[in-house]
């Protein structure tokens, strides 16, 4: 009876030391392009996100210092574990490298941040960056969320490129703060809801029991 039971607990461990698989769990991002050139959004322009000095260090009265963000919906409760920013280090150009905040925000009370997410490694000058989400901040409701970026260096800027679009006219379309959501998409793992609980838990049970039937034969 110890060995069935030794046995069984082996089995139980095992299942829940298999790592779990993260999800896209939102993205405007066109990873299936036909050129097969890697993931598409548009370079062309985007939305600046600028500290307080930029308007006048590169632009003279162009451009803004305010919080961009975007809104993503979640269908399930889902822990978040990084979003990727299509972005540009415009500020770089000037010899200017403040990091871009970037935030979870609710929908309901924006620009109070559910939690916060830290650049995870080397950002590249301009591409996907990653942020990751740590903490129990980042299991999320199902429902509506905003990602904001924001910039507190006061010389920095970064441009946040826009989604992909296949129907854009390039001589028309405005190069910046247009109407297109900044590239980016949301990674993580979806709550196993309790019925898979539930399922998982039976069919440990039932195999339990073969396995016991069979020592004990």
């Amino acid at each position: 009876m110890k060995r069935s039971g030794f046995v069984v607990l082996l089995l139980v461990l095992a299942i829940a030391c298999i790592p779990a698989t993260a999800d896209t769990l939102y993205t405007n991002i066109n990873w299936n392009n036909s050129l097969g050139t890697g993931p598409l959004y548009l370079t062309f322009g985007g939305w600046y996100v600028n500290g307080s000095n930029v308007p006048t260090l590169y632009f003279g009265d162009f451009g803004g210092s305010f919080p961009v963000g975007f809104s993503f919906t979640l269908a399930k409760e889902a822990t978040v574990s990084d979003a990727e920013l299509a972005i540009y280090n415009f500020g770089l150009l000037y010899g200017y490298n403040g990091p871009l905040s970037v935030d979870i925000e609710s929908s309901d009370n924006p620009l109070s941040p559910i939690a916060s997410l830290t650049p995870g490694g080397t950002s590249p000058v301009t591409g996907l960056t990653t942020y990751t989400c740590s903490g129990s901040a980042c299991t999320l409701a199902a429902g509506t969320y905003w990602l904001v970026a924001d910039e507190s260096d006061p010389d920095s800027s970064y441009i946040w490129w826009y989604q992909y679009e296949p129907n854009v006219n390039l001589l028309t379309f405005p190069q910046v703060d247009g109407p297109l959501d900044g590239a980016f998409q949301i990674d993580g793992t979806v709550t196993p809801e309790p019925s898979t609980i539930f399922l998982l838990g039976s069919g440990l049970a039932g195999l339990a029991g073969m396995i016991c039937s069979k020592l004990r034969a």
